[in-house]
C-alpha cells in the first residue's frame, strides 16, 4: 500500500472511531446528566489511537505487531474473554 493510500485509510479509521467514541459519550452524558466538549471526544479518541491504531493498520497491511501492539492485542483478548464470562 503507498504512502497515500496509508494515510487516507488512517484518516478513515480515526473518522469512524471518533463517530464510535461520540456516539458512546452521548449515550453516558443522558445518562448521567452531564456535558461533554467535542475537544473531550477529541481527546478520548487520539488517546485510544495511540493505543490502538497502529494494530488496525497492522491487520490491514499484514504486517508484524511491534511489542506495544502486541501487548494491547494481548489486552483486547484478555478483556474480550473477560466479557464473555461476565454476560
Amino acid at each position: 500500500m503507498s504512502g497515500d493510500e496509508d494515510e487516507a485509510l488512517e484518516e478513515r479509521l480515526k473518522a469512524a472511531l471518533w463517530f464510535s467514541i461520540g456516539k458512546i459519550v452521548d449515550e453516558e452524558i443522558l445518562k448521567l446528566g452531564v456535558n461533554a466538549t467535542p475537544q473531550f471526544i477529541g481527546a478520548l479518541t487520539e488517546m485510544l489511537w495511540a493505543q490502538i491504531g497502529g494494530f488496525l493498520l497492522h491487520y490491514h497491511n499484514e504486517t508484524s505487531l511491534t511489542e506495544g501492539q502486541e501487548n494491547v492485542s494481548e489486552d483486547l483478548q484478555s478483556f474480550a474473554k473477560w466479557v464473555a464470562i461476565c454476560h
